[in-house]
């Protein structure tokens, strides 16, 4: 167990590393008074980074595994289509160079829509849904 001086600091500055120690050993049965003592820290203080910890807990606990994937699929989407516009951009530019003056450039074929699982057909450039 490692110990730390006291110091009779007013405005001390506590690591992260030491809170989280500090908060450890609280949440593994210390009692507050001892680790207060030993280590110079006010029982308030150790109590509120008990507190804070443990909400920090429930919150991570809280996220929906299921959202931050779907955000995720919904961003290589839009990113896939943002692509598919520049590759259309890019073959129009091309087949028009080509072209001779007295000739029309060819109709390009419009972009499939991707399908999602549901049968749902989405634009994922405009956000919305085409059910």
């Amino acid at each position: 167990m490692r110990r730390w001086p006291a110091t009779n600091k007013k405005s001390e500055r506590w690591s992260t590393s030491l809170k989280k120690e500090l908060v450890l050993r609280l949440l593994r049965g210390e009692p507050v008074q001892g680790v207060s003592r030993e280590m110079a820290v006010p029982i308030y203080k150790l109590e509120r980074w008990r507190n804070c910890a443990l909400a920090g807990i429930d919150s991570a606990l809280k996220e929906r595994e299921s959202a931050t994937l779907e955000a995720s699929l919904v961003e290589a989407y839009r990113r896939i289509n943002e692509l598919a516009v520049e590759v259309e951009t890019l073959r129009q530019r091309r087949r028009t160079k080509r072209a001779s003056p007295g000739q029309a450039a060819p109709v390009l074929a419009p972009l499939p829509e991707v399908e999602r699982p549901g049968n749902e057909t989405q634009n994922w450039a405009l956000g919305f849904s085409c059910a």
